[in-house]
């Protein structure tokens, strides 16, 4: 089908962002495909954080700005939507799509749709039911079983919007049959589109010589067990041990308490801790870096994974979800739940040869990632309602 078959089902496409400025892998995405998009056809209405009023100038995307001097939640986000219920008045009657990603803009997307009466197609990008069932059991009685309690009624909420959007997407085949079950939603209704390998991290592919075995060693993600931080934080002295020739611990994200964890355990061996609330420059980390670690307990399609394919960085990870299926190869996985499976891992890759193996497993699974990732999923929605 034609690229441009979609332009002519709708008069208008509406994009909703709550951010100030994008942070995420998602919210990098998410602006490219609208520009994608835009560059293809006219009428793109992008309700958008003020803090973008600059960032994307583009001669077919038309903005409705959200005054946003904070963080948005998805309770305030309605709000400040229909403070421009005049402005949005006029495209009622008309044919319109709105094409939204993540939790934050669920509850907006769907009143935008009934008061539009528009069709909604929604990116899903994580198993956020897996994701809060975690923050539940780190929380103490109390606070999980209000927690519970709260994430009861969001579900059904979101069951509710799930099953009344015409249109999901999600990033592999194991996600949509979760989600499926999960929400009893049609399967027939989700797509499925992975994400690509990021052009920038491509371009910087050319890396130096890696250390083999691994001197350093980088985690990138935050302190929530979902993330599996406590993995490494627990098996760091027998990382040592086992692979002497390491000199540090990178980590990006992490609060400072267990910063403060790690650098007490390793206190008295040779080995720094080099620590990162926040990183813009994850490129050049990854440069000069040997070995990046996933622990994650759930993550549907990290871009890390794709970051550290992309720039040639030796990448191992749990066996779940999306990092599964990225990495595919058994050597380099380990069961997110089992300390002795991830040394088990880490002993097979810090052995003479074994971050070269690595290398070459990722460079394997590399190729699958390298497409036009704003034209699949413009193509994914364009065959969906054209067969709808």
């Amino acid at each position: 089908m034609s690229d441009d078959k979609l332009l002519n089902n709708y008069d208008y496409l509406f994009f909703i962002s709550s951010y100030n400025k994008p942070q995420t892998g998602a919210n990098f995405r998410y602006e490219r495909l609208i520009k994608f998009i835009a560059s293809r056809r006219q009428n793109i209405i992008w309700i958008r954080g003020s803090g973008n009023k600059n960032r994307i100038k583009q001669k077919n995307i038309n903005s409705i700005e959200l005054f946003n001097p904070k963080r948005i939640t998805q309770f305030s986000l309605p709000f400040k939507l229909f403070t421009h219920k005049k402005e949005l008045k006029k495209y009622r009657g008309k044919k319109c799509l709105i094409i939204v990603f993540g939790e934050t803009n669920l509850i907006a997307s769907v009143l935008l749709k009934i008061y539009l009466k528009a069709t909604l197609s929604i990116g899903v990008r994580s198993n956020v039911l897996k994701r809060k069932m975690f923050k539940i059991e780190e929380s103490k009685p109390i606070k999980g079983f209000l927690k519970q309690k709260k994430l009861w009624l969001m579900l059904r909420l979101w069951k509710l919007i799930y099953r009344n959007s015409e249109h999901i997407t999600v990033q592999t085949t194991r996600a949509k049959n979760e989600f499926s079950e999960n929400f009893g939603i049609n399967p027939n209704k989700v797509s499925v589109i992975e994400n690509n390998l990021p052009r920038k991290f491509l371009e910087l592919s050319t890396k130096k010589q890696i250390s083999d075995p691994p001197k350093k060693i980088l985690y990138i993600g935050n302190s929530h067990k979902v993330k599996g931080f406590d993995i490494i934080l627990e098996s760091a002295l027998d990382m040592i041990d086992i692979c002497p020739t390491i000199e540090c611990f990178t980590c990006v994200g992490i609060s400072s308490n267990d910063k403060e964890m790690l650098s007490e355990k390793l206190s008295n061996t040779n080995v720094f801790v080099y620590w990162y609330p926040w990183c813009d420059d994850v490129q050049k980390l990854m440069l000069n870096h040997d070995l990046l670690i996933v622990p994650s307990r759930e993550d549907q399609f990290p871009n890390v994974v794709l970051e550290a394919l992309a720039i040639n960085l030796p990448v191992i990870g749990s066996s779940v979800d999306g990092i599964k299926y990225m990495l595919k190869d058994e050597w380099i996985l380990f069961n997110q739940n089992n300390i002795n499976s991830f040394l088990e891992c880490f002993k097979r890759v810090s052995a003479p040869g074994g971050i070269n193996k690595v290398l070459n497993i990722n460079n394997k699974r590399k190729m699958n990632f390298k497409f036009n990732w704003e034209h699949e999923y413009y193509q994914a929605i364009s065959d969906f309602f054209e067969n709808e």
